[in-house]
C-alpha cells in the first residue's frame, strides 16, 4: 500500500475512532484504567510509527509547532476531562459526555484546520500533515484520562481496573 493511501486509511480510522467515542461516551461508559490508557497508549504507538519517518526531515518551525499542537492537545483533553460528568452506577464509576463535550469535541475540527493552514503557510510541512494526528489523538485522550481519574478518586467513586463484563 502506498504512503498516500496508507495516511487516507489511517485518517479515516482516526475519524471513525473519535467517532465511535463521542457516541460511546455521551450515552455513558464504565471509567476503567484499561479503558481510558489503552486508548492513547495505542493511539501513542501509531502516532511515534508515523512520525519517526518523518523526524530527519523536520525543520525547526515543524518542532516548534508540534510542541505547540501538541501542547493544545494535551490541553484540550484536560477540559473535556473536567467537563465530562462522572457518576456513580452499579457500584463503579461512570463517565458520559455532555453537550459541552461533544461540543468541545467539535471545536476541534476548525481548530486542526487551522493548525494545518498555520503550519503549511509557515512552511512547516510535517507539523501541518497527517503523520502528527495520531500523537495529538494520543495527548488529547491522555490528557482527558488524566483528569478523570482524579476527579473519580477524589468523589470517591471505585474505578475498575479493567471494564466490567455484563
Amino acid at each position: 500500500m502506498n504512503s498516500e493511501l496508507l495516511d487516507i486509511v489511517l485518517g479515516l480510522a482516526a475519524v471513525a475512532l473519535v467517532v465511535l467515542m463521542i457516541v460511546r461516551r455521551t450515552r455513558g461508559v464504565p471509567v476503567s484504567a484499561r479503558k481510558l490508557l489503552i486508548v492513547p497508549l495505542v493511539l501513542l504507538v501509531v502516532g511515534v510509527q508515523q512520525i519517526s519517518g518523518d523526524l530527519h526531515v523536520m525543520s525547526r518551525m515543524d518542532w516548534v509547532l508540534a510542541l505547540v499542537f501538541a501542547v493544545v492537545s494535551l490541553g484540550v483533553g484536560v477540559l473535556r476531562g473536567t467537563l465530562s460528568r462522572l457518576y456513580e452506577q452499579e457500584g463503579r464509576a461512570w463517565m458520559r459526555y455532555t453537550w459541552v463535550t461533544v461540543s468541545v469535541w467539535l471545536a476541534l475540527i476548525p481548530l486542526r484546520v487551522g493548525m494545518v493552514v498555520l503550519a503549511n503557510v509557515l512552511g512547516a510541512s510535517v507539523a501541518g500533515g497527517t503523520h502528527l494526528m495520531f500523537l495529538l489523538l494520543a495527548l488529547t485522550f491522555g490528557g482527558e484520562a488524566l483528569v478523570v481519574f482524579p476527579r473519580a478518586r477524589a468523589r470517591g467513586l471505585v474505578i475498575a481496573a479493567s471494564p466490567v463484563r455484563a
